[in-house]
């Protein structure tokens, strides 16, 4: 693979291939879910980011804050920041917050189908082969299917334009010095929007750039020296800047890091790897090769087993390594990224068809060592390294070695293009086509839109009847009420609830006390005392009792209300406490102090 630019196209060149590059485009956002007025790529956190974004709207076009849940203090969005502050502008633009979602959604993947067809043509592929190369990324189910976690698979999608713009570093070597500080200004932007993206892929990115820049290092002989002085300086100063700015945001600078019996569970088994999941991509269920697999009998969850088929691509690098070999320079760095990625995405332990034991059947999907193969050695990085200890879905990992078996497919494509041309366009397409969902995967992102859009047009006005703007406010029991974000900035109260396990940690620090002491998903003891305690502290006006899990209603709407059996009664018996006032509806209840105790609340 040599290292020179891509060659410029010329404007004819660049118009004749401009109608595959809009279909292929068109094809990939219409897999992903991302049309404008006709789908959504997810339910439960669109609904988690439109809140961030319509409270960043609301504040002003450079706010980077929540205020309208997760108060009091301005709330910062624990990832994706990325996507949320795109969102926000193209609300104030006026577009629906469901159309904002998919046009933040198809710009970013825009520029993701972008930087991989750049990566390819840097690697002297032809350009309709470039366009198909970027095609059969986008069309991974470690892309497409983590849509349902917003940004992270944004991330994943834009792996390739990230390590593009390490080429492009690389290759400023003999540039003049104007190009090479615009190309370093460029990196330090690309790793800022990695951090503010997701924090599994900015890890994936920092390593994968590492690996780049220590392969050009080894090829490049007597220059060695002056390369390394050149490159890993900027390397390490933009890495440290980006992860300085964001924990600046965010307020800290780590998250707990989880248990090893966490990263075995979500791991990698050999056999996702090797076999395909029942219900994913509908070549391998028609072929009937591929195998059910269940929460009940794996560990982790469906994320794990449903992603990380990649054998056909696996097979193609293969051959592209071979390739690669006569071609010279930085493919030795897409094998470490290939390598080391699978290799982490296993986890701490091997797992090879491994399953739940009989007395672990609907326990949580952690996986002790005994339940295991053997180690696989990296339990010393997951438990000790700076950010690899917080990756503890360990088999998204997965997504770096793809990238570079990805990449390595690109020598192939180079080596034989003038001679199998029409032999390499049917292996790309083989391969996008080995990746496509089921037809249903269609439908779902069509709802997901008339969900949101019903979410704003029904409920939103419901508790608008009762809920004034400004108005501060607790929904009880709390969870992780992923829907409030969405309801809070369209009523325009101030409630302290938010979505996100992370968020809610940060904004139970700045808690009025009597609810910093309530205890998660619980009705408190003496209820009648301690919610009109609840609503004499000068913070909080009014209590929320939701009969919809806010959880689970923002992924499944429409929702039933679960809880009403359980919090009816409870709800009917405060009316006797006569310094509260309550109002009982079909999916929730209004509980504010009585009049004559508001006025002694106001006095004080």
């Amino acid at each position: 693979m040599n290292s020179a630019t891509p060659q410029p196209l010329r404007p004819a060149a660049r118009i004749a291939h401009l109608p595959l590059a809009i279909i292929l485009l068109m094809g990939i956002l219409t897999l992903h879910g991302a049309l404008p007025g006709v789908s959504v790529p997810t339910l439960g956190q669109a609904n988690w980011m439109l809140g961030f974004a319509a409270s960043m709207a609301q504040n002003g076009l450079w706010s980077v804050y929540a205020s309208h849940f997760g108060g009091p203090a301005p709330a910062p969005i624990a990832f994706g920041l990325a996507g949320a502050w795109p969102t926000a502008v193209i609300l104030r633009l006026g577009v629906t917050p469901e159309d904002a979602f998919s046009v933040m959604y198809a710009a970013w993947l825009s520029v993701a189908f972008y930087g991989a067809y750049w990566v390819a043509r840097y690697y002297r592929v032809s350009p309709s082969l470039a366009l198909l190369a970027a095609s059969v990324w986008l069309s991974l189910p470690m892309v497409w299917w983590h849509s349902q976690y917003s940004t992270l698979a944004l991330g994943f999608a834009l792996l390739p334009a990230y390590h593009g713009v390490v080429l492009s570093v690389i290759s400023a070597q003999h540039q003049t010095r104007a190009s090479r500080w615009c190309c370093y200004l460029l990196y330090l932007i690309t790793v800022t929007i990695s951090v503010f993206m997701d924090g599994y892929t900015f890890m994936m990115f920092a390593c994968g750039a590492s690996f780049l820049l220590l392969s050009h290092l080894f090829h490049s002989r007597a220059d060695w020296c002056s390369e390394a002085i050149r490159l890993l300086p900027i390397h390490s100063v933009v890495f440290v800047l980006a992860y300085l700015l964001f924990s600046r945001y965010i307020g800290q600078s780590h998250f707990e890091a989880a248990p090893l019996e966490f990263f075995r569970g979500w791991g990698m088994d050999l056999t996702y790897l090797l076999r395909p999941s029942a219900g994913v991509n509908w070549l391998w269920d028609a072929l009937k090769v591929s195998q059910v697999r269940t929460p009940e009998d794996h560990f982790g969850d469906a994320s794990v087993w449903d992603t990380t088929f990649l054998l056909p691509l696996i097979i193609v690098a293969a051959f592209g390594a071979y390739a690669a070999q006569r071609m010279q320079t930085q493919w030795l760095g897409w094998c470490a990224i290939a390598l080391f990625g699978f290799y982490m995405a296993l986890g701490p332990s091997l797992k090879v068809n491994d399953t739940r034991p009989d007395v672990m059947q609907g326990q949580p999907s952690v996986m002790a060592a005994v339940h295991t193969t053997m180690p696989t050695g990296s339990a010393l990085i997951s438990s000790h390294l700076p950010g690899f200890n917080n990756m503890r879905a360990a088999y998204r990992w997965a997504a770096l070695g793809a990238l570079g078996a990805w990449a390595l497919m690109l020598p192939l494509l180079a080596r034989h293009q003038k001679r199998r041309y029409y032999w390499l366009v049917g292996l790309a397409g083989v391969l996008i086509i080995s990746h496509l969902p089921n037809a249903t995967r269609w439908e779902q992102t069509r709802q997901y839109r008339a969900a949101i859009a019903d979410i704003r047009q029904t409920l939103v006005p419901t508790l608008a009847r009762d809920l004034s703007p400004g108005e501060q406010v607790f929904f009880i029991p709390y969870r992780n009420d992923f829907l409030i974000n969405f309801i809070a900035p369209q009523l325009g109260i101030y409630a302290y609830n938010i979505g996100g396990d992370k968020n809610l940690a940060l904004a139970r620090r700045h808690w009025p006390q009597p609810l910093r002491e309530l205890a998660m998903y619980e009705w408190p003891e003496a209820p009648g005392r301690a919610l009109t305690a609840m609503l004499r502290h000068p913070q909080i006006d009014t209590l929320v009792v939701p009969y919809h899990d806010m959880l689970w209603a923002a992924h499944i709407w429409p929702a039933e209300t679960t809880l009403k059996p359980y919090l009816k009664s409870r709800v009917t018996a405060l009316k006797e406490v006569e310094a509260l006032s309550v109002i009982e509806r079909n999916d929730y209840a209004i509980i504010r102090l009585a009049s004559a105790s508001l006025a002694t609340k106001a006095a004080q």
